[in-house]
């Protein structure tokens, strides 16, 4: 027989006694050693779609398919909506196709469903990887349906859930194996308000391309004028309201009112900007909230 690395050996699945409360995966925990008599593993990540490769889970799956050893995991990935980022892409041994589902409560999406369930048929993957929102709605039971195991990820606190649709995740969670979480508090969150059981549930914080932090450091303090005495606060964010940085905003405000010489700093860009900028002047912030737009290379 053909020796196949297992669910556990990758790290999505834990032994039943370490399952207690929400795990945090190690990067030592989920190398594998390649073998030449092993088939990898089957892998399609499916997720609503890639609209900016400068968004945190565009980039985070961006990072891991483009560092999985193909010796162990075989990917591919399947958008709901594609992107000229989609178009773009270019990942070795790895298919990027477009399903075309533009609306979901339609017809026309029941029919894009059904052939998206075809379509695992027929490339029979071991494991499906879901992410963001609406697929995380919606692609579980058709994956089931396929016969893949289910793995979803959530990657904030669930802002965007309205209580139905909350509802219908807890439903849609009954096909899933696992829920991988990028933090503690999302993993808590999700045990809390998914009511998804603490033993199927991982953490695996996001990764980092080493290299990265080789490029040279920018003093942001002097280019800002922050004083060298100031406690300065970050955010990398797309500018969206579900990111939640009005509460920061606030936060920053309430601190420097009570005398700490705090400073915030803003990386990123999107359809909160300005209003965000009306509420830094409405509350004479500009001193110490500095909008920096989107930055190429935020580290």
């Amino acid at each position: 027989d053909v020796a196949r690395p297992t669910l556990a050996s990758v790290g999505w699945l834990t032994p039943r006694a370490q399952r207690r409360q929400p795990r945090c995966i190690d990067q030592e925990e989920t190398h594998v050693p390649a073998s030449r008599h092993s088939t990898p593993l089957k892998a399609v990540y499916v997720l609503d779609e890639i609209a900016t490769s400068r968004a945190g889970t565009e980039q985070q799956l961006l990072l891991l398919l483009t560092h999985l050893d193909r010796r162990v995991v075989s990917p591919s990935v399947i958008v709901f909506r594609g992107s000229d980022v989609t178009q773009s892409w270019q990942i070795a041994d790895c298919a990027v196709s477009d399903l075309g589902l533009v609306r979901l409560a339609s017809p026309r999406g029941v029919l894009k469903l059904i052939a998206l369930w075809w379509r695992l048929v027929r490339l029979r993957p071991d494991v499906v990887h879901v992410l963001l929102h609406d697929a995380g709605v919606v692609v579980p039971p058709v994956a089931k349906l396929a016969g893949a195991v289910v793995v979803a990820s959530r990657r904030d606190m669930g802002f965007l859930y309205s209580p139905f649709v909350r509802r219908l995740l807890r439903l849609s969670n009954r096909f899933v194996t696992v829920i991988a979480a990028n933090s503690r508090a999302v993993a808590e969150h999700v045990a809390i308000a998914e009511r998804f059981p603490t033993r199927r549930i991982v953490v695996i914080r996001n990764g980092l391309d080493e290299h990265r932090l080789a490029l040279p450091p920018t003093d942001i303090r002097t280019e800002l004028r922050i004083p060298a005495s100031a406690k300065v606060i970050g955010i990398v964010a797309n500018l969206n309201p579900w990111k939640r940085h009005r509460d920061l905003i606030a936060a920053t405000e309430q601190l420097n009112r009570l005398g700490g010489g705090y400073h915030l700093v803003v990386v990123g860009d999107g359809p909160e900007r300005a209003s965000l900028e009306a509420l830094i002047r409405e509350r004479g912030l500009g001193a110490f909230v500095h909008l920096l737009g989107a930055v190429n290379e935020p580290i």
